[in-house]
């Protein structure tokens, strides 16, 4: 597993953040986190929440993938079967990227352990989950969805939802994720 290098986020932070011409504190009003917060990110002595880089990329105009990573190559990019990086974010769950590395594109896409799922969740942008294998539960409200191998599921990410594994397969879903400026 890849760890996340915790000075390269705060490095990549600093860096388009000085790009966009903001202050650390211009940042903490857009973002709703204290300048000590944030400061302490970029230093490298603080890990940054999946909420918090969230946040931070929005309000950065970028997508999430830009602070993780601080590679620079080629656009085009193949990841071979099992080579994704894996990430784990102290609130969230194990993802395998496999795509959009570094890119500022509108895509990224993710393998999902379907044993990770949070109970209750509500994001930004729009979500493309396919299951590659193994069963999952989704529920958004009164509406409830069984998908299964082969099944998709195209939504509003914005939507309260909640999801149950039905297998401890550990690589069970796709999701393709759709947040311009943001992932």
């Amino acid at each position: 597993m890849v760890d996340i290098e915790l000075t390269a986020v705060g490095r990549n932070m600093a860096r388009i953040r000085a790009e966009r011409g903001l202050r650390l504190s211009d940042l903490a009003e857009l973002t709703g986190y204290t300048t000590s917060h944030l400061s302490q990110i970029e230093r490298g002595s603080s890990i940054p929440s999946l909420t918090a880089l969230a946040m931070v990329a929005m309000a950065l105009d970028v997508e999430m993938t830009a602070l993780l990573d601080s590679s620079t190559g080629p656009l085009v990019h193949v990841t071979r079967a099992g080579e994704g990086r894996e990430l784990r974010t102290p609130d969230g769950p194990l993802w395998r990227v496999v795509g959009s590395h570094g890119t500022e594109g509108a895509f990224t896409a993710v393998i999902l352990r379907t044993s990770d799922v949070p109970a209750r969740y509500r994001h930004f942008g729009e979500r493309f989950i396919l299951m590659l294998r193994g069963s999952v539960f989704i529920s958004f409200g009164e509406h409830h969805h069984h998908l299964t191998s082969g099944d998709t599921l195209h939504y509003s990410a914005h939507e309260p939802h909640e999801a149950g594994a039905q297998t401890d397969d550990p690589l069970g879903r796709m999701l393709v994720i759709a947040s311009p400026a943001l992932f």
